[in-house]
């Protein structure tokens, strides 16, 4: 995930890198990561997000893209889902 969560990523695809079926797989990252493996990657990607948000002055559509997530909607509404607030209010409040 920390090498390949700028490009799409799919679960079997992962699955696959581990050697794993599909199905194994997801149990035991929901039994280890206790989340599923959307849900991690998602909240990681925000994290990196984040981090661009804060440190570039790169445009929020250019940071979702940097991220792995490329449709501009999906990531302002994943963002806000997952911080509460959109990319461009993130922004601005750490530059406040």
């Amino acid at each position: 995930i920390e090498k390949c969560y700028t490009r799409e990523i799919n679960l079997q695809e992962v699955a696959d890198f581990c050697n794993l079926s599909r199905t194994y797989f997801c149990q035991l990252f929901k039994q280890e990561m206790s989340e599923n493996f959307v849900e991690y990657l998602s909240r990681y990607r925000i994290d990196k997000a984040k981090i661009l948000l804060k440190n570039s002055s790169m445009k929020i559509y250019e940071v979702g893209m940097a991220c792995g997530l490329e449709n501009y909607r999906h990531f302002t509404k994943l963002f806000k889902e997952i911080t509460g607030i959109s990319p461009g209010e993130y922004r601005d409040k750490k530059e406040s």
